[in-house]
């Protein structure tokens, strides 16, 4: 009550959402000036679909105060904090993965990161996709992360719950092996030559890069070569 009297007469709190009234609440009893009230909606039934719920107080005019835009205020939404489905060590290519459900009006996603020693999370990455993958954690070393959603007016989401996922051990390969299965074929060499012709991609046959610099040298044809001839170690 911000009016120079106490507010004696009851009155309504209404709540909508795309125009439509979704909750309401009555005031009965006197509130003193300078008092207030605090009232709590249960909307979970009723999503909005657009940005905002917009409150108006006493928008009869039962009481005599009341200014003539009825109190009226623009509560802005966050979207709500993602929820993670899943999240794995992908041993095969040494990667973490983690996943979540879509969130309605997000715009794009912010993944933190931290060790879990680390007291804070920091800003790892933002992507508009549901899921993250971090080649960057060295073998059998654990990370926390944890995702918030963003949306086109830049609300960031409360967090969702914090995942540990511990990165795979490096996987032996045996390079110019594409399909895994311990030798190396004249077709598998043939790749490699034209991945470092760069006529093939690199994922094609991502072991032939032994070095991990993302290209294909001569002595990784040559080393993909010896395990062709010699089995691989």
């Amino acid at each position: 009550n911000r009016g120079l009297e106490p507010v004696t007469s009851p009155f309504v709190v209404r709540l909508r959402a795309q125009g439509e009234v979704v909750a309401e609440q009555r005031i009965d009893r006197t509130l003193a000036v300078a008092e207030g009230a605090e009232l709590v909606f249960d909307v979970r039934e009723h999503p909005a679909g657009s940005q905002e719920w917009i409150v108006t107080v006493d928008e009869d005019n039962t009481i005599a105060e009341s200014n003539k835009d009825n109190n009226l205020q623009r509560v802005p939404l966050r979207p709500e904090a993602p929820v993670v489905t899943g999240y794995t060590a992908n041993e095969a290519t040494g990667e973490i993965v983690v996943e979540w459900l879509p969130v309605l009006r997000a715009r794009q996603y912010r993944v933190y990161r931290k060790s879990p020693v680390s007291s804070s999370f920091e800003l790892w990455t933002v992507t508009t996709e549901t899921e993250v993958r971090d080649a960057r954690v060295a073998e059998a070393e654990q990370m926390v992360y944890r995702v918030t959603a963003v949306d086109t007016a830049g609300r960031e989401s409360e967090p969702s719950s914090s995942v540990v996922v511990t990165s795979p051990p490096a996987a032996p390969t045996c390079t110019g092996d594409c399909d895994g299965n311990d030798a190396v074929t004249i077709d598998e060499l043939l790749l490699g030559v034209n991945i470092a012709l760069e006529l093939r991609m690199l994922r094609d046959c991502s072991v032939f890069d032994a070095t991990g610099d993302r290209a294909v040298t001569v002595d990784e044809i040559l080393l993909a070569v010896s395990n062709a001839l010699n089995g691989c170690p």
